[in-house]
């Protein structure tokens, strides 16, 4: 640009640290845009810094994103994986098992009072606590619930409508898996649904049905 148009636009191009200062703010595009070149030559010159920052600046930018993105997915599965392990039901799973399941769950945090099912609702999720409390309001009374156990399962298992009221007693950690994830899930690890089952007619047969 000192060549091209230094002669014509001397107040700003006219010495090479003029022009050294023009490129180095449309790399960055933090200005030089105030300055017009005149000549078909600056012009593609132009275009061609513009193009030039984009790919110094812009495209590190994007790829440093994304590696913060992959680091974070990478820590929300090691944390997820951690919390799965450490539910009973699926104690007996290999580490492939619990890989598979961590890709279908999805981590839920609530606060003390936040209610997470209510009664009459649709049921479209099971929830297994991974740490903290809740309190299951039934028709037949209260009953709370810990870390390690489970529930919304009658519904999905009876296709019928929650029976129950929960409400999370202080923070707590939940993993929700959705209805048609857990379908699949239980027929490809059957023994899981046969726990699963067993809880929820144990639940039944005591008229306290936690599960909604």
């Amino acid at each position: 640009m000192h060549a091209v148009e230094g002669d014509m636009q001397p107040d700003r191009l006219g010495d090479m640290s003029k022009a050294m200062w023009w490129s180095a703010a449309m790399l960055a595009k933090i200005g030089g845009g105030e300055l017009t070149p005149i000549t078909t030559a600056g012009r593609m010159i132009a275009a061609i810094t513009v193009m030039l920052g984009i790919f110094c600046f812009a495209l590190p930018v994007a790829i440093i994103g994304r590696g913060f993105y992959e680091e974070i997915r990478r820590r929300d599965f090691v944390v997820t994986f951690a919390m799965v392990a450490h539910v009973p039901l699926f104690a007996r799973l290999d580490a492939a098992a619990i890989s598979d399941l961590v890709a279908i769950l999805r981590a839920r945090t609530v606060t003390a009072g936040t209610v997470i099912i209510r009664k009459g609702e649709p049921g479209d999720a099971m929830y297994l606590i991974a740490s903290g409390a809740v309190e299951v309001e039934t028709a037949d009374g209260k009953v709370h619930l810990k870390e390690g156990d489970f529930f919304g399962e009658m519904a999905l298992l009876t296709r019928e409508r929650r029976s129950a009221t929960v409400t999370a007693v202080k923070s707590t950690d939940l993993l929700v898996l959705d209805c048609d994830d857990f379908h699949r899930f239980i027929d490809r690890n059957p023994e899981i649904g046969q726990q699963v089952r067993a809880v929820a007619q144990g639940r039944t047969v005591e008229r306290v049905s936690p599960v909604g």
